[in-house]
């Protein structure tokens, strides 16, 4: 994720400094992930209700789940879709990070897994990020690769600590589902939940769980539009090809053209559920 990093100031002592990236790197390598994403995906869907809209000037800390490789891909792509005024950041593991250092240019900071060390620097440079009123923080708080079925939701303590020390933020879970139908290629859904409010006061447990139970509430929600497949309340980020490709496609053109109608590569016919919002009918 992405920031300037002359925000914290050229007079300020480095360690002080926000994590340094290049917002021009994060909209070109926005570019490269949706045409990834529209090769590997039939769509890339949000949902519209519950986005953090209407809070300017406020920072916000978006905790998520974990359940793929794709994952810091659709975070980039929606922060530079739907938040492109915002400045985005995101802790990874300092080992990959040293494995990969082009993405310290995009606001990912290193954070040391399972250490005492790794806890202060997430804590420290967590709340210099949401001291800043238009930044956006990207956590993944269960800490690891997490299938999106298990129950209950838990989460590592670290992110109530951050809660607690930056209560002028409002925290917001963000969820998604890869999903397969009745296309060749998957679908990902996704969407908000509503803030949870957190204060300086308050117990950092209490703060982790509540949160955590906020993205369990968003993802069995989410997960209950997704089995009824209710695409009516969706933007389409992303719109990748339908059909099934090869010979099969071949005859249903030919088909098509026998009979004098359209031909229509979507697999699914029209009783599998409403049109597809923002796509071609």
């Amino acid at each position: 994720m992405v920031a300037r990093g002359e925000l914290s100031g050229s007079s300020k002592d480095q360690k002080d400094r926000l994590p340094t990236s290049s917002q021009r790197l994060q909209r070109l390598f926005a570019i490269y992930i949706r045409r990834m994403m529209r090769r590997s995906f039939r769509a890339v869907r949000i949902a519209r209700e519950d986005r953090p809209l209407g809070v300017e000037g406020v920072p916000l800390m978006v905790v998520s789940n974990h359940p793929s490789w794709w994952d810091p891909l659709l975070y980039l792509l929606t922060a530079t879709t739907l938040f492109s005024e915002r400045r985005h950041y995101a802790p990874i593991d300092a080992d990959a990070l040293k494995k990969y250092q082009f993405f310290e240019k995009l606001g990912f900071f290193g954070v040391e897994r399972d250490t005492r060390r790794g806890a202060a620097t997430f804590l420290r440079t967590g709340e210099r990020i949401l001291s800043a009123p238009e930044s956006m923080l990207w956590i993944t708080p269960q800490g690891a690769f997490t299938d999106v079925r298990v129950r209950p939701v838990e989460f590592k303590s670290g992110v109530g600590h951050l809660a607690r020390r930056a209560p002028q933020a409002k925290t917001v879970p963000f969820v998604f589902e890869y999903v397969f139908g009745q296309e060749k290629l998957p679908e990902i859904w996704a969407r908000f939940g509503p803030p949870v409010e957190a204060d300086a006061q308050g117990d950092a447990d209490e703060h982790t769980a509540r949160m955590a139970a906020a993205l369990e509430a968003a993802q069995d929600r989410l997960a209950a539009d997704v089995i009824a497949r209710r695409i009516e309340g969706y933007e389409v980020l992303v719109s990748g090809a339908a059909g099934v490709g090869g010979i099969y496609d071949i005859w249903r053109r030919l088909k098509a053209w026998s009979r004098g109608t359209r031909f229509e590569p979507e697999h699914a016919t029209p009783e599998h559920g409403p049109p597809r919002h923002g796509e071609p009918q």
